[in-house]
């Protein structure tokens, strides 16, 4: 059986506060109506074939590779690697489209949707550790863009 899977995420854009976020002050953000999508079909090659349709680029990721070195922008990398730490295993090879309507660079957190839409597809198909739910959805992309990135994240 071939199974696929699609998630998904919004943007968002601040209301009030924008860019004081990065100042550790409070802000009113709101999800908008324009998204990143991930699609996914299992593959039997080990590997994460990933396809960012709006890019033109692809990216390949063994699924066994432990010490994956992880550039700053690489919010796919960093996010498997932050998983692991939480028992989220991949174990089976997936072909992967990735394609949205967030403006990138437009302050609508399209780097945030990815990270989002990214880490629940990885929950759902690979498990993790404990219990998993929104907080701990968006506990995750925390430490995956601004812990481990040692940056700001929308």
């Amino acid at each position: 059986m071939n199974f696929k899977m699609t998630s998904k995420a919004p943007g968002r854009i601040c209301l009030f506060g924008d860019h004081q976020d990065y100042l550790k002050l409070p802000i009113i953000a709101c999800a908008i109506n324009r998204y990143v999508t991930i699609n996914a079909e299992r593959n039997d090659q080990g590997i994460f074939n990933i396809q960012m349709n709006d890019l033109n680029q692809s990216l390949k990721i063994p699924i066994d590779k432990q010490n994956i070195k992880v550039e700053k922008d690489d919010y796919l990398v960093i996010a498997l690697k932050v998983l692991r730490r939480h028992g989220c295993i991949p174990n089976l090879g997936y072909n992967i489209s990735i394609s949205g309507d967030i403006p990138i660079n437009a302050g609508l957190s399209s780097s945030s949707a990815l990270t989002i839409a990214w880490i629940n597809f990885l929950v759902a198909v690979f498990g993790i550790d404990g219990q998993f739910n929104s907080i701990r959805l968006a506990k995750l992309a925390y430490e995956t863009e601004v812990i481990e990135r040692n940056s700001s994240g929308g």
